[in-house]
């Protein structure tokens, strides 16, 4: 009779922990390595499934009748950035009939979170230009934007 085991992390954190327990150091090392390896592949299908749902949940709201709707399009921006799609959220920006504040925002801190500094700089000015109300996260974004390119110099004009 052929026995089936499924391998999880509390099975292997028992695993590593007896052999630590009795010595086996080089033992646990290489279980551990093991276990990195299914948490790194684990990692990659879970953000695989989380943009096909963001792009699913796109879907759902253009056959919904939504895509003009200023606080959903910022959602999408958001998502899209945060899911490592600053493209999509671009889009999406470029799309939209009306903004408001919250949008700019963040589509500037998308841009941010990409080191796409110069970005969200132009950005800033385009609203500038446009006599657009700034307000306290509108800074926030920019400065946090400009920081994670590097562009100290910009942040203090």
């Amino acid at each position: 009779m052929q026995c089936s085991f499924f391998k999880d992390a509390v099975t292997y954190s028992a695993i590593i922990s007896g052999c630590v327990l009795n010595g086996n150091a080089l033992e646990a090392f290489n279980l551990f390595q093991v276990v990195l390896q299914w948490w790194a592949s684990s990692l990659v299908a879970l953000f695989w499934l989380r943009f096909r749902a963001f792009k699913c949940s796109h879907g759902s709201v253009i056959v919904c009748g939504f895509p003009t709707d200023i606080a959903v399009c910022n959602s999408l921006i958001d998502m899209y950035a945060k899911g490592g799609r600053i493209d999509l959220s671009r889009e999406v920006f470029k799309q939209m009939l009306k903004r408001g504040i919250v949008t700019w925002n963040a589509i500037i801190a998308g841009y941010g979170i990409h080191g796409l500094g110069k970005e969200a700089i132009s950005l800033f000015k385009t609203m500038e230009t446009e006599g657009l109300a700034l307000d306290d996260v509108t800074f926030v974004c920019l400065i946090s934007a400009c920081s994670h390119s590097g562009l100290v110099t910009e942040e203090k004009h």
